[in-house]
């Protein structure tokens, strides 16, 4: 048996000669013994899944050798190209088997473990009302998981990180996020799972502001951010903004400020201090307007 690589691709080849009443298997060379014969038939099989006539037509439709032609190497990556094709490929895995027919010909079989893809995504999340944390908002950072898309380990793992970043830009850096995938009888569809429990939000330990030349007093009761307030990025955002604005409004235009916002993962909470400077203070005078 010889096995030739192709990208992800196996090919076996088998070529089985008469040998009195019974039959043995000869190891082949090359690819090159089979060139010019003529093709006696071409099947495709699936592999690992019922039979499904439908999905081996479409298949059997990508293949570039046919019965009656000769046979030629080029044609059968031709073909498996088309099964493994990034955008739309079919094929998880295939080999092609080739035996002698008789008569100077050969005959051929592809064997295809078919891609699964996805059919749907179900979110089970178990959040609290008021997280601002939701199945859609959840469902909109997935990437790659397109219905049709092509399901792997890889591309779960990396959506299974992407939800958990989205998890602790909303202060839950406990969450617990989990995946599966159901593969449907046919063996092509699978429905996939993300199972999320939030479970506690980190809280604020401390909020600090040391901008110099600015009195927070001015805009602290109007902070969401204090102690032992639920804590996520976007309400510190709103935080960092109102802090801004109101060194504007006193006439410092360029106020240069930096936050800081340290988790205590042991316990659950954050530590906000936002530093800087007001910056210069600008005058606008308008003359010459009536």
């Amino acid at each position: 048996m010889l096995i030739v690589s192709f990208r992800r691709i196996i090919i076996a080849l088998f070529l089985v000669a008469s040998c009195g009443a019974g039959a043995r298997a000869s190891v082949v060379p090359d690819l090159s013994k089979y060139e010019g014969r003529t093709v006696a038939s071409v099947e495709l099989m699936l592999e690992g899944v019922p039979r499904d006539e439908r999905a081996e037509a479409e298949m059997r439709a990508l293949l570039t050798v046919a019965p009656g032609t000769p046979f030629a190497a080029s044609r059968v990556r031709e073909s498996l190209l088309a099964l493994f094709d990034e955008g739309k490929g079919r094929a998880a895995d295939a080999r092609v088997e080739a035996r002698d027919a008789g008569e100077g010909r050969v005959a051929l079989r592809f064997i295809v473990r078919p891609q699964v893809r996805v059919a749907r995504v179900a979110i089970d999340l178990n959040a609290p009302p008021a997280s601002g944390v939701t199945a859609d908002d959840v469902r909109a950072r997935l990437n790659l998981l397109e219905n049709g898309a092509r399901v792997s380990e890889q591309v779960l793992r990396n959506n299974a990180d992407l939800i958990q970043a989205y998890l602790h830009d909303h202060g839950f850096y406990r969450a617990d996020v989990s995946y599966n995938s159901e593969i449907n009888a046919a063996g092509t569809g699978a429905v996939v799972t993300f199972r999320i429990n939030t479970n506690e939000q980190a809280t604020v330990d401390d909020f600090k502001i040391d901008v110099k030349g600015f009195n927070s007093a001015t805009v602290e009761p109007s902070l969401k951010l204090r102690r032992g307030a639920p804590f996520s990025q976007a309400a510190l955002g709103e935080d960092v903004a109102r802090v801004r604005q109101s060194i504007i409004d006193q006439g410092y235009l360029a106020p240069q400020i930096e936050q800081r916002a340290p988790l205590d993962s042991q316990r659950n909470t954050v530590a906000v201090t936002i530093t800087g400077g007001v910056g210069p203070k600008a005058t606008v005078v308008v003359r010459g307007y009536d």
